[in-house]
């Protein structure tokens, strides 16, 4: 029986995420990686200034292995970046 691994990704972890909060910058959009390649997704993520770690690698019977099937920051949410 052949598994498909996808992969959970998280866009910024709870510490990164509250860092970002706090500190002074200009606020980004969390960009929506749910479905994207793996290296796809690290370049979108990383050239909006978020930095992007891999939690866990899950099966899941719909993703192509090597694709991201969710993320902690909701798509869309509003995070202050580093400048």
């Amino acid at each position: 029986m052949v598994y498909l691994t996808g992969f959970l990704l998280v866009s910024s972890i709870a510490g990164l995420a509250t860092y970002m909060f706090l500190s002074r910058g200009r606020p980004a959009e969390a960009p929506n990686l749910i479905g994207k390649e793996l290296e796809e997704a690290k370049k979108e993520a990383e050239g909006r200034g978020f930095t992007v770690y891999i939690e866990a690698e899950v099966y899941d019977g719909f993703v192509p292995f090597g694709h991201i099937i969710g993320q902690e920051t909701p798509p869309g949410t509003r995070i202050k970046k580093c400048r």
